[in-house]
């Protein structure tokens, strides 16, 4: 029962490596399907990741029906004699999360993300901050959670961040104008010269912040030790994550300092 496994943990047995090791034996066989929610398939994890399809020698056919079994296949690829066996994993997960559940990161992944959590204006007072986070909870648009992508032919700071960062800095005459008729507005264009300003102000200091927070290295400093030929692979793969999380962040400032430039 479980009270009984709860029996065996305690702080002199069970340490954090443990728990880590717990977690990520759990996650890295789990696979989130439309027909199951979240299902644990342990045998799928034999095979492991490749970057590219081409390269694997299986592939899934996700849920049989009939059977109500997870199918695998072999590929056209011939498989050799103790070859290691290969799949493609979901393509859309961030380095953050292949490395939390798989325990590796993909140089150059295109599907990479850095995650932002705005924070409500600490000068406002409470009823300025209570409308507006009934504002953001009236559009499906406006939200707190963000992530930043580099995307091809998209800007990497969305309109739908921007929108909720001109509703966050509004001041009291500005929050005065809007209401749920007109909110999807925040989503086209600015409110004012001043208010776009404060926006991309407070972005780049989250932005900052965020940065200063989490890394004790540079980005020159890590792409100067991804080239070191002593790296194992625990290594390398954090490398590539913290590459990866400050190429967003600079590219996104980049963004800031070009849209700071042509406000007038």
């Amino acid at each position: 029962s479980m009270s009984e496994v709860w029996d065996l943990i305690d702080s002199s047995t069970f340490q954090l490596e443990d728990f880590l090791w717990a977690y990520t034996a759990i996650t890295s066989r789990a696979f989130n399907l439309t027909e199951l929610g979240t299902t644990l398939i342990p045998l799928a994890d034999l095979a492991n990741h490749v970057s590219f399809a081409h390269e694997a020698n299986l592939y899934s056919m996700g849920i049989n029906k009939e059977t109500d079994r997870f199918v695998l296949k072999a590929t056209d690829k011939k498989i050799l004699d103790g070859e290691e066996l290969c799949l493609k994993y979901n393509n859309e997960l961030a380095n953050w999360q292949l490395l939390l559940y798989y325990g590796f990161a993909i140089e150059n992944n295109p599907c990479d993300s850095v995650l932002l959590e705005l924070k409500m204006d600490s000068n406002d007072t409470y009823e300025m901050e209570m409308k507006k986070m009934l504002l953001l909870n009236l559009n499906e648009d406006l939200c707190v959670e963000h992530e930043l992508k580099i995307i091809e032919n998209e800007p990497i700071i969305s309109e739908n961040l921007l929108g909720t960062l001109r509703l966050i800095v509004m001041s009291n005459e500005e929050l005065e104008q809007f209401n749920i008729s007109n909110l999807n507005e925040l989503l086209l264009s600015m409110v004012s010269v001043d208010n776009e300003r404060r926006v991309l102000n407070k972005l780049s200091v989250s932005l900052n912040e965020l940065k200063d927070v989490s890394y004790t290295t540079t980005l020159e400093e890590n792409l100067n030790r991804f080239q070191s030929n002593e790296l194992n692979d625990d290594e390398r793969y954090s490398l590539i994550y913290l590459i990866g999380q400050k190429q967003i962040l600079d590219n996104a400032q980049r963004w800031i300092g070009n849209a700071l430039s042509q406000l007038k």
